[in-house]
C-alpha cells in the first residue's frame, strides 16, 4: 500500500506543476489588450480621429453643431465640457476597458446634439 501511495503523491505534484507551468506561461504570453485599446471619434458619421487609450491627451471637437472636449485620461475616456444643453455626454463619465461592460451605452459615448460618437475600440 505505501508504493500506491507515493506513486499518487508524485503523481498529483506532477499535475499540480503542469497546471502551474501552464497558468504562468499564460499569464506571461498573452497579449495586452490595454496597450493596443485606442478612442475612435465621428461627428456625424465621419471620423475625426482615432487615439491610443494609454496615451493621455485633451482633443477640443469644433463643429457646425457645437464643441466638445474629450479627454484620454489613465486609460479612460470622457468628456470634460461640452456646449449643448442637456449635458448628457459630460454626465456619462469616464470609460475604459474595465468599466465599459457595465455602461448603459457599452463602449460608446454619445452627444446627440453634436453628433459625436466616442467609440472604445479593444483591437484598432
Amino acid at each position: 500500500m505505501k508504493i500506491q501511495k507515493r506513486k499518487d503523491i508524485w503523481l498529483i505534484l506532477a499535475v499540480i506543476l503542469i497546471v502551474a507551468a501552464l497558468m504562468a506561461a499564460i499569464t506571461l504570453f498573452r497579449p495586452d489588450l490595454g496597450s493596443r485599446a485606442a478612442v475612435q471619434i465621428k461627428v456625424d458619421g465621419q471620423e475625426i480621429g482615432t487615439y491610443p487609450l494609454q496615451e493621455n491627451r485633451e482633443i477640443p471637437v469644433h463643429t457646425e453643431y457645437g464643441y466638445n472636449l474629450i479627454v484620454i485620461q489613465d486609460g479612460a475616456v470622457f468628456v470634460r465640457e461640452a456646449d449643448c444643453g442637456n449635458q448628457d455626454c459630460v454626465q456619462q463619465g469616464a470609460m475604459s476597458l474595465d468599466n465599459y461592460t457595465q455602461r448603459f451605452l457599452g463602449n460608446l459615448i454619445l452627444c446627440l446634439p453634436h453628433k459625436l460618437e466616442i467609440q472604445l475600440l479593444q483591437n484598432p
